[in-house]
């Protein structure tokens, strides 16, 4: 129908291929951990407060609900004894039947007018305005809400020493996006020595942001810094230190691991937040025959995303 591959992930957790043409992207996982499948249509969306498009998902089921006869699903968190492909070729059945004028490019207002009566959901910058220059993932991962293209390593190293600590922060969550730019290959190790020097900065947001960071690099010259740092932590929000001392363990030996485990275990006794941030984190720990993914998804609305 015209669809090239655009983009294929797989991991132990969490493979998908996302098909595209020109106006549409169909995206088809599953995620083996929450038994989780997803077929979605995936649109490109302009927002006035980005200069490029971001692609927004629309779920099967969100089509079925308004296209097939009640009661009609498909089953996206199938039995256990259930085979996926029999899964798959079920959804296959219902986009055809359901959905082949939208597969086709046709009657994509739709999709538009699914999106928009949604609430404000979606990446935050993008889809909503938020009060901080960062957001963080349930796992605690800081993401930089960026209102530009992508600058230098130089500039965002120049900006890790300003005398605003918020402008040292959002410097350090974004110079992982300077270490993918060819050109500043070169300049990899100093960015990552100033990450670590970062984590001894007098603010604790910027503390926070370089190991959010580090975790983010699985930089493991970090992970005795960042154990001792999450000691530190009050546990009445939830924390990316916590979220990065989780992901640089996750490929290290069950020496390692134990340690991020007993470092979690007790920032977890610390009120609420922190509990719920374990949970979503310790599991990635246990004894498992192969990596578990660093995954973190962006979408959610605003109130997901509150640290």
């Amino acid at each position: 129908m015209g669809y090239d591959v655009f983009e294929a992930e797989h991991s132990s957790g969490a493979p998908r291929v996302t098909y595209a043409t020109n106006r549409l992207a169909l995206s088809v996982g599953y995620h083996w951990h929450d038994t989780y499948a997803t077929i979605t249509l995936r649109r490109r969306i302009k927002s006035n407060l980005a200069e490029d498009p971001y692609w927004a998902n629309v779920h099967l089921g969100e089509i079925l609900s308004i296209r097939a006869p009640a009661g009609t699903l498909w089953s996206d968190s199938p039995p256990s004894d259930t085979h996926l492909d029999s899964v798959f070729e079920d959804g296959a059945a219902l986009l055809r039947t359901y959905a082949r004028d939208l597969l086709e490019g046709s009657h994509l207002e739709l999709l538009d007018d699914i999106i928009e009566k949604r609430p404000r959901m979606g990446v935050p910058g993008l889809d909503f305005q938020t009060d901080e220059p960062w957001f963080s993932s349930r796992e605690g991962v800081w993401i930089p809400v960026l209102d530009e293209l992508p600058q230098s390593m130089a500039t965002y190293l120049e900006r890790s020493q300003s005398d605003d600590p918020i402008v040292r922060a959002v410097a350090a969550l974004t110079i992982p996006i300077g270490m993918r730019v060819p050109d500043d290959r070169r300049m990899y190790d100093a960015a990552h020595g100033r990450l670590h020097v970062l984590l001894g900065d007098v603010d604790p947001d910027v503390r926070r942001a370089a190991a959010s960071s580090l975790g983010e690099l699985a930089d493991g010259d970090a992970f005795e810094a960042l154990v001792g740092l999450l000691a530190d932590e009050t546990g009445d929000q939830i924390s990316p230190i916590a979220a990065a001392v989780t992901f640089i363990a996750i490929d290290q030996p069950e020496s390692v691991r134990a340690v991020a485990l007993r470092a979690l275990n007790e920032f977890s006794r610390l009120g609420p937040k922190a509990t719920d941030q374990v949970g979503q984190l310790s599991w990635r720990l246990d004894p498992r025959p192969g990596p578990y993914p660093r995954t973190v998804s962006a979408w959610g609305g605003p109130e997901d995303w509150s640290a």
